[in-house]
Protein backbone atom coordinates (compact mmCIF):
# COMPACT_ATOMS: atom_id res chain seq x y z
CA UNK A 1 0.00 0.00 0.00
CA UNK A 2 1.15 3.77 -0.60
CA UNK A 3 0.33 6.87 0.88
CA UNK A 4 -1.82 9.17 -1.40
CA UNK A 5 -0.85 13.13 -1.36
CA UNK A 6 -4.48 14.82 -2.42
CA UNK A 7 -7.44 13.62 -3.25
CA UNK A 8 -7.10 13.54 -7.23
CA UNK A 9 -4.18 11.39 -7.31
CA UNK A 10 -5.91 9.26 -4.58
CA UNK A 11 -8.79 8.68 -6.60
CA UNK A 12 -6.29 7.81 -9.15
CA UNK A 13 -4.87 5.47 -6.99
CA UNK A 14 -7.52 3.71 -6.08
CA UNK A 15 -8.87 3.25 -9.72
CA UNK A 16 -5.32 1.87 -10.48
CA UNK A 17 -5.63 -0.51 -7.55
CA UNK A 18 -9.06 -1.78 -8.96
CA UNK A 19 -7.88 -2.44 -12.41
CA UNK A 20 -5.04 -4.30 -11.48
CA UNK A 21 -7.08 -6.33 -8.84
CA UNK A 22 -9.50 -6.70 -11.45
CA UNK A 23 -6.74 -7.80 -13.45
CA UNK A 24 -5.22 -10.24 -11.53
CA UNK A 25 -8.87 -11.59 -10.71
CA UNK A 26 -9.73 -11.85 -14.38
CA UNK A 27 -5.96 -13.66 -14.94
CA UNK A 28 -6.95 -16.03 -12.08
CA UNK A 29 -10.27 -16.99 -13.37
CA UNK A 30 -9.19 -17.77 -16.29
CA UNK A 31 -6.05 -19.68 -15.07
CA UNK A 32 -8.92 -22.02 -13.03
CA UNK A 33 -11.21 -21.92 -15.95
CA UNK A 34 -8.30 -23.42 -18.19
CA UNK A 35 -7.59 -25.86 -15.38
CA UNK A 36 -11.16 -27.02 -14.87
CA UNK A 37 -12.13 -27.71 -18.75
CA UNK A 38 -8.89 -28.09 -20.33
CA UNK A 39 -7.48 -30.84 -18.22
CA UNK A 40 -9.96 -30.91 -15.21
CA UNK A 41 -6.78 -31.50 -12.49
CA UNK A 42 -7.67 -29.10 -10.19
CA UNK A 43 -10.14 -29.21 -7.14
CA UNK A 44 -12.52 -31.08 -9.62
CA UNK A 45 -10.52 -33.45 -10.36
CA UNK A 46 -10.13 -35.21 -6.96
CA UNK A 47 -13.87 -35.78 -7.04
CA UNK A 48 -13.43 -37.26 -10.66
CA UNK A 49 -10.34 -39.66 -8.94
CA UNK A 50 -12.90 -41.01 -6.68
CA UNK A 51 -15.25 -42.37 -9.39
CA UNK A 52 -12.11 -42.69 -11.72
CA UNK A 53 -11.47 -46.49 -11.20
CA UNK A 54 -15.13 -47.77 -10.80
CA UNK A 55 -15.73 -50.93 -13.05
CA UNK A 56 -17.35 -49.58 -16.43
CA UNK A 57 -19.70 -51.11 -18.61
CA UNK A 58 -17.01 -51.19 -21.47
CA UNK A 59 -14.30 -52.11 -19.31
CA UNK A 60 -16.48 -55.29 -18.15
CA UNK A 61 -17.57 -56.26 -21.29
CA UNK A 62 -13.78 -57.35 -22.32
CA UNK A 63 -13.32 -59.17 -19.81
CA UNK A 64 -16.84 -60.93 -20.58
CA UNK A 65 -15.53 -61.20 -24.04
CA UNK A 66 -12.29 -62.30 -23.64
CA UNK A 67 -13.13 -64.93 -20.76
CA UNK A 68 -15.61 -66.87 -21.97
CA UNK A 69 -13.62 -67.57 -25.10
CA UNK A 70 -12.37 -70.43 -22.11
CA UNK A 71 -15.22 -71.61 -19.93
CA UNK A 72 -18.86 -72.42 -20.83
CA UNK A 73 -20.22 -71.05 -18.26
CA UNK A 74 -22.56 -67.71 -17.94
CA UNK A 75 -20.25 -64.85 -16.36
CA UNK A 76 -22.16 -61.93 -14.95
CA UNK A 77 -20.57 -58.34 -13.53
CA UNK A 78 -22.22 -56.30 -11.37
CA UNK A 79 -21.20 -52.56 -10.61
CA UNK A 80 -21.45 -51.08 -7.06
CA UNK A 81 -24.91 -50.72 -7.40
CA UNK A 82 -25.81 -54.47 -7.91
CA UNK A 83 -26.96 -54.15 -11.48
CA UNK A 84 -25.58 -56.28 -14.03
CA UNK A 85 -23.94 -54.38 -16.33
CA UNK A 86 -22.30 -57.47 -18.72
CA UNK A 87 -22.71 -61.02 -19.12
CA UNK A 88 -22.92 -63.87 -21.25
CA UNK A 89 -26.33 -64.02 -21.28
CA UNK A 90 -27.51 -60.35 -22.87
CA UNK A 91 -30.55 -61.03 -21.49
CA UNK A 92 -29.70 -60.65 -17.69
CA UNK A 93 -27.80 -56.98 -18.80
CA UNK A 94 -29.53 -54.54 -16.58
CA UNK A 95 -30.92 -56.64 -13.86
CA UNK A 96 -30.72 -55.72 -10.22
CA UNK A 97 -28.63 -58.75 -8.81
CA UNK A 98 -30.03 -59.32 -4.98
CA UNK A 99 -27.09 -61.01 -3.89
CA UNK A 100 -24.54 -58.49 -5.65
CA UNK A 101 -26.01 -56.28 -3.94
CA UNK A 102 -25.81 -57.87 -0.30
CA UNK A 103 -22.42 -58.38 -0.64
CA UNK A 104 -21.75 -54.84 -1.54
CA UNK A 105 -23.83 -53.35 1.14
CA UNK A 106 -22.24 -56.17 3.80
CA UNK A 107 -19.07 -57.77 4.73
CA UNK A 108 -19.75 -60.84 3.07
CA UNK A 109 -16.64 -61.48 0.20
CA UNK A 110 -18.49 -64.62 -1.59
CA UNK A 111 -22.16 -65.85 -1.75
CA UNK A 112 -23.18 -69.30 -2.83
CA UNK A 113 -26.53 -69.80 -3.51
CA UNK A 114 -28.14 -73.23 -4.70
CA UNK A 115 -31.57 -72.29 -3.68
CA UNK A 116 -32.93 -69.74 -5.24
CA UNK A 117 -36.57 -69.49 -3.94
CA UNK A 118 -35.91 -66.09 -2.08
CA UNK A 119 -34.42 -64.52 -5.43
CA UNK A 120 -36.05 -63.22 -8.33
CA UNK A 121 -33.21 -62.12 -10.16
CA UNK A 122 -30.40 -64.93 -9.21
CA UNK A 123 -29.61 -68.02 -10.45
CA UNK A 124 -27.82 -70.92 -8.86
CA UNK A 125 -24.19 -70.08 -8.16
CA UNK A 126 -21.09 -68.71 -6.95
CA UNK A 127 -20.78 -64.74 -6.42
CA UNK A 128 -17.70 -63.14 -5.37
CA UNK A 129 -16.64 -59.26 -4.41
CA UNK A 130 -14.23 -57.57 -6.81
CA UNK A 131 -11.91 -55.48 -4.94
CA UNK A 132 -9.48 -52.79 -6.24
CA UNK A 133 -6.98 -51.20 -3.89
CA UNK A 134 -9.29 -52.12 -0.82
CA UNK A 135 -12.84 -51.25 -2.27
CA UNK A 136 -15.18 -52.81 -2.90
CA UNK A 137 -16.19 -52.31 -6.84
CA UNK A 138 -18.42 -54.56 -7.85
CA UNK A 139 -19.44 -58.07 -7.93
CA UNK A 140 -18.61 -61.02 -10.13
CA UNK A 141 -21.01 -63.94 -10.32
CA UNK A 142 -20.03 -67.50 -12.27
CA UNK A 143 -23.76 -69.64 -12.50
CA UNK A 144 -23.95 -73.37 -12.24
CA UNK A 145 -23.60 -75.75 -9.52
CA UNK A 146 -20.91 -74.45 -6.91
CA UNK A 147 -19.13 -77.09 -6.57
CA UNK A 148 -18.36 -78.09 -9.97
CA UNK A 149 -17.64 -73.89 -10.61
CA UNK A 150 -15.76 -73.21 -7.71
CA UNK A 151 -11.84 -73.29 -8.83
CA UNK A 152 -13.46 -71.23 -12.36
CA UNK A 153 -15.07 -69.13 -10.01
CA UNK A 154 -11.91 -68.08 -8.13
CA UNK A 155 -10.17 -67.93 -11.25
CA UNK A 156 -12.25 -65.40 -13.08
CA UNK A 157 -12.08 -63.00 -9.87
CA UNK A 158 -8.87 -62.48 -9.73
CA UNK A 159 -8.32 -62.28 -13.44
CA UNK A 160 -10.66 -59.60 -13.42
CA UNK A 161 -9.24 -57.98 -10.72
CA UNK A 162 -5.77 -57.88 -12.09
CA UNK A 163 -7.17 -56.42 -15.11
CA UNK A 164 -8.89 -53.82 -12.84
CA UNK A 165 -5.49 -53.33 -11.45
CA UNK A 166 -4.06 -52.78 -14.41
CA UNK A 167 -6.36 -50.36 -16.27
CA UNK A 168 -6.15 -48.18 -12.64
CA UNK A 169 -2.07 -47.87 -12.99
CA UNK A 170 -3.18 -46.92 -16.39
CA UNK A 171 -5.44 -44.40 -15.36
CA UNK A 172 -2.99 -43.09 -12.80
CA UNK A 173 -0.23 -42.70 -15.43
CA UNK A 174 -2.52 -40.82 -17.68
CA UNK A 175 -3.64 -38.50 -14.69
CA UNK A 176 0.08 -37.54 -13.96
CA UNK A 177 1.46 -36.75 -17.45
CA UNK A 178 -1.96 -34.44 -17.90
CA UNK A 179 -1.10 -32.62 -14.74
CA UNK A 180 3.01 -32.04 -15.58
CA UNK A 181 1.94 -31.02 -19.02
CA UNK A 182 -0.65 -28.24 -16.96
CA UNK A 183 1.74 -27.27 -14.73
CA UNK A 184 4.48 -26.74 -17.17
CA UNK A 185 1.85 -24.90 -19.37
CA UNK A 186 0.98 -22.85 -16.17
CA UNK A 187 4.88 -22.21 -15.82
CA UNK A 188 6.26 -21.26 -18.98
CA UNK A 189 3.24 -20.03 -21.17
CA UNK A 190 0.61 -18.36 -18.58
CA UNK A 191 1.58 -14.68 -18.16
CA UNK A 192 -0.12 -14.19 -15.36
CA UNK A 193 -0.28 -18.03 -13.00
CA UNK A 194 -2.33 -17.88 -9.95
CA UNK A 195 0.26 -18.81 -7.44
CA UNK A 196 -1.96 -20.81 -5.26
CA UNK A 197 -3.07 -22.69 -8.06
CA UNK A 198 0.51 -23.40 -8.92
CA UNK A 199 1.30 -24.59 -5.22
CA UNK A 200 -1.87 -26.85 -5.39
CA UNK A 201 -0.56 -28.61 -8.27
CA UNK A 202 2.98 -28.94 -7.03
CA UNK A 203 1.44 -30.81 -3.93
CA UNK A 204 -0.45 -33.31 -5.95
CA UNK A 205 3.05 -34.01 -8.10
CA UNK A 206 5.03 -34.41 -5.17
CA UNK A 207 7.20 -31.33 -6.69
CA UNK A 208 8.75 -29.30 -3.49
CA UNK A 209 9.78 -25.36 -3.38
CA UNK A 210 12.78 -25.78 -1.61
CA UNK A 211 14.29 -27.75 -4.34
CA UNK A 212 16.88 -25.98 -6.52
CA UNK A 213 15.96 -26.88 -10.20
CA UNK A 214 17.80 -25.91 -13.67
CA UNK A 215 15.67 -25.45 -16.64
CA UNK A 216 17.62 -27.36 -19.95
CA UNK A 217 16.66 -26.61 -23.38
CA UNK A 218 17.30 -29.08 -26.08
CA UNK A 219 16.56 -28.52 -29.94
CA UNK A 220 16.38 -31.61 -31.96
CA UNK A 221 13.92 -33.97 -33.17
CA UNK A 222 11.23 -35.41 -32.03
CA UNK A 223 12.59 -38.79 -32.20
CA UNK A 224 15.88 -37.76 -30.72
CA UNK A 225 13.87 -35.78 -27.98
CA UNK A 226 12.00 -38.97 -27.36
CA UNK A 227 14.91 -41.14 -27.29
CA UNK A 228 16.60 -39.14 -24.65
CA UNK A 229 13.80 -38.45 -22.57
CA UNK A 230 13.71 -42.52 -22.13
CA UNK A 231 17.18 -42.71 -21.67
CA UNK A 232 17.11 -40.04 -18.85
CA UNK A 233 14.11 -41.41 -17.17
CA UNK A 234 15.45 -44.96 -17.12
CA UNK A 235 18.42 -43.15 -15.31
CA UNK A 236 18.93 -44.28 -11.49
CA UNK A 237 19.31 -40.51 -10.66
CA UNK A 238 15.91 -39.50 -12.26
CA UNK A 239 12.88 -39.28 -9.94
CA UNK A 240 9.55 -38.15 -9.53
CA UNK A 241 10.31 -34.78 -9.13
CA UNK A 242 12.51 -34.19 -12.17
Amino acid sequence: KTSVPNTENGAQGRKSATAMEGQGAQSASRGRFICYNQNSICAASQVKERKLFMISKDLARKFIEQVTQYTEFNVNIMDANGTIIASRDPGRVGQFHEVAYRILQGQENIVVTTDTRDYSTVLPGINMVIEDNGRREGVVGVTGDPEEIRSVALIIKMAIETMLKYERSQQELRLRRSRKERFVHLLIREKYSDPGELRQMAEELGYHEDNIRIPILVRAGKAEIDKAMDAVRAGSAHTKED
